[in-house]
């Protein structure tokens, strides 16, 4: 099989349709390929689909927008090795302590409420979007797994970044959600983050991860300042049936 198709309850129950994701396991598709995934996809009564085909599967790439794909973002997976212990943690970063949810939801709704993949979907509503970020957030603060790091000023939150080990066999981890309180941008909380997550996790794991939009620039400015570099790039696609 070139392909499988799962079904996304997450998004499913955000967006009030059934949503799929493709998962392509062979760049070399044909159009009969694509003709059949999408009565897959209409048999297993699915609204919206997203595909995810690395970048440089062009052949791929243009095929699918002969379907009536449509081209959303480039997303690209950063990885930094960490090699060296660092001890310069900043002292106004701690690990989340779990008293101020509330302030944590406000921050990303602020900080994700333009630019995303799911704001570039005319189905999707910006109530819907704010939504999943919502319960984006307060999945991770609820997940056991997930260390949250926190910068504050004054006792306020004004940015976060959360990390989750990738699986109990390797000693990799990925960071999920990272924002800064937009009236605190540009005063070097991002990297005050990202340094003490280093210096936390060091020693304990070797590679840490983390997917971001390319026109994310502000984020990769950071990643990039901190030694992360580009392992992969994939370019999304949506379809709506609706």
């Amino acid at each position: 099989m070139k392909y499988c198709i799962k079904h996304l309850p997450f998004d499913t129950e955000i967006f009030n349709i059934k949503c799929g994701k493709v998962e392509l396991t062979n760049e070399y598709l044909s159009e009969n390929d694509i003709k059949y995934l999408l009565e897959d996809a209409k048999k297993r009564n699915i609204d919206h689909l997203v595909a995810t085909v690395p970048s440089e599967h062009a052949a791929v790439c243009n095929l699918l927008e002969d379907f009536s794909f449509r081209f959303k973002v480039c997303s690209l997976y950063l990885e930094k090795l960490l090699t060296t212990s660092i001890n310069n943690a900043d002292k106004d970063v701690s690990i989340y302590n779990g008293d101020d949810d509330e302030r944590l939801i406000e921050i990303t709704v602020k900080a994700f409420s333009s630019g995303t993949r799911f704001h570039f979907e005319q189905c999707f509503t910006s109530i819907q979007v704010a939504e999943l970020h919502k319960r984006w957030i307060n999945n991770l603060i609820n997940d056991r797994n997930v260390q949250i790091y926190v910068h504050l000023q004054e006792s306020e939150i004004t940015g976060y970044v959360t990390v989750k080990p990738e699986n109990s066999a390797s000693k990799r981890s990925h960071i999920g959600l990272f924002a800064v309180d937009k009236p605190y941008l540009g005063n070097g909380i991002g990297t005050k983050l990202l340094s003490a997550l280093n210096s936390h996790l060091c020693n304990k794991i070797d590679i840490i991860s983390v997917t971001t939009e390319s026109f994310n620039y502000s984020a990769l400015k950071t990643y990039f300042k901190h030694g992360f570099t580009i392992n992969k790039s994939q370019n999304i696609f949506h379809l709506s049936f609706k």
